[in-house]
């Protein structure tokens, strides 16, 4: 299966092509691959964007399912009742602000990648003119994206974890404190 996804993502583009006639078909390649390497970290930027709301509702769900017992019945008496509340307390607060985090991190800059200003920085290089030293100044530009999208994925992809474990933590501690109490 791993196979598939690689062949998929080395697979030449449905997209229509930019390539001019001379550009050798290594530099065009490269070129294709570092614009869906771009759109590839949007979608995975997006999707864990959607994950969110439902992960955040069925977290809510679980701590009202589960605090009801702590909150409104008996109040824990023994010491691992009360580790349990600090645990549960505590994986709520690691929750809260990776959710925070996943939210408060922008999309990417649109100036980053604007067309107008690429064109004119293209232009007042003496870019334009030859083909190949665009795609190797735009491969070279576009690497640079990718960076600092990657990084940009990576910290959201942790704080989503971290988001989920925060979960995890005060649901068990909630259901600790409500057995034990």
């Amino acid at each position: 299966m791993p196979e598939d996804r690689c062949e998929a993502r080395l697979a030449p583009s449905q997209a229509p092509r930019i390539a001019w006639p001379s550009v050798s078909e290594p530099l065009a390649r490269l070129y294709d691959l570092a614009l869906r390497a771009l759109d590839d970290h949007e979608r995975r930027a997006d999707a864990l964007r959607g994950r969110l709301a439902p992960v955040l509702a069925a977290a809510a769900l679980g701590a009202s399912l589960l605090s009801g017992p702590v909150i409104g019945g008996a109040h824990p008496t023994s010491i691992v009742g009360k580790a349990a509340i600090v645990v549960a307390v505590g994986g709520l607060l690691v929750m809260v602000a990776a959710a925070f985090h996943l939210l408060a991190v922008r999309q990417r800059s649109r100036d980053a990648i604007d067309a107008r200003g690429l064109a004119s920085e293209l232009a007042s290089r003496g870019l334009l003119a030859d083909e190949a030293d665009f795609y190797d100044w735009m491969i070279a530009r576009l690497g640079e994206h990718i960076d600092r999208s990657t990084t940009a994925v990576e910290d959201l992809t942790r704080s989503f974890a971290a988001m989920l474990c925060g979960i995890l933590v005060m649901l068990c501690g909630l259901a600790l404190a409500a057995l034990v109490g």
